[in-house]
């Protein structure tokens, strides 16, 4: 499932029909030493809630004195990562039927109002059919509307479970926002983390590098802060503005921020 060090899936079937899962295993010394408790519980409690068919389904979770074990849907075919490192620089129909599918992702996630904070290539699943499945939701927020106050909601704590508060440092280096380095992030303007990574993500399939990569992660932040990067010329007009529309320091002027929301990406 691409899951980090100490989280790790195997392959089951269940005895009494055919169905197959890839079972999620979390080493619960794993999540007290890294203090990732909450984190776990807001993986259980976004997933649960989750149905579109480009999100990885969960089918039950359960734990014993060692682990906690989630039965996911099984996702064959890789990662879109691995793909694009396999591609280099890829065409123009596979990066918009990607940036499309990803699209539909965000859109679905808007009207649940729920901010996944860490999009990237490497949580974008590929299917035997080479369709995306969203996985890794452990620090997806729920969105408070923007009429909400600044009570609870606001700091990302629905009922049912503390989920982390927009500014918190989640997320990867290549494709954080430079409101969470700058510890200004908003919770009401949580989906413009998701906006911002998708800028990232569509810049990597164009040029072949992620816009902000350094020598250090030091210097990416420093770059990300000042919004120092630039399109090659190769890289098609259209493919241009979208990025410059999405990866804009305010997360508020970003594409699809706004109130028309995603529906501002599917027109660009």
């Amino acid at each position: 499932m691409g899951v980090p060090s100490r989280e790790f899936s195997v392959p089951a079937a269940a005895k009494t029909d055919v169905c197959e899962y890839a079972i999620k295993i979390v080493e619960k010394k794993f999540i007290q030493v890294q203090n990732r408790g909450n984190r776990v519980i807001t993986e259980r409690l976004m997933l649960a809630k989750m149905d579109h068919p480009k999100i990885v389904r969960l089918y039950f979770a359960f734990q014993d004195l060692w682990s906690l074990y989630f039965g996911l849907e099984p996702v064959l075919g890789g990662d879109l990562a691995t793909q694009i490192e396999r591609m280099g620089t890829c065409s123009w129909e596979f990066t918009r039927f990607y940036t499309a599918e990803i699209i539909d992702i965000l859109s679905y996630l808007r009207q649940c109002r729920v901010a996944h904070r860490d999009l990237k290539p490497e949580n974008l699943l590929l299917t035997s059919e080479g369709h995306l499945k969203l996985v890794d939701f452990d620090a997806a927020m729920q969105v408070p509307e923007p009429d909400e106050g600044e009570g609870d909601a606001a700091a990302g704590r629905p009922c049912g479970g503390e989920f982390p508060p927009a500014e918190s440092f989640v997320g990867t280096a290549l494709y954080v926002a430079p409101e969470v380095l700058l510890g200004t992030a908003k919770p009401q303007q949580a989906f413009g983390l998701d906006v911002w990574a998708l800028g990232c993500i569509v810049y990597l399939m164009t040029v072949g590098r992620t816009p902000f990569h350094a020598e250090s992660e030091y210097l990416v932040f420093q770059r990300v802060q000042t919004l120092d990067y630039a399109c090659p010329p190769r890289v098609w007009k259209k493919a241009r503005q979208f990025i410059e529309g999405l990866l804009q320091l305010a997360p508020q002027q970003r594409l699809g921020v706004c109130q028309e929301g995603v529906a501002d990406l599917a027109a660009a």
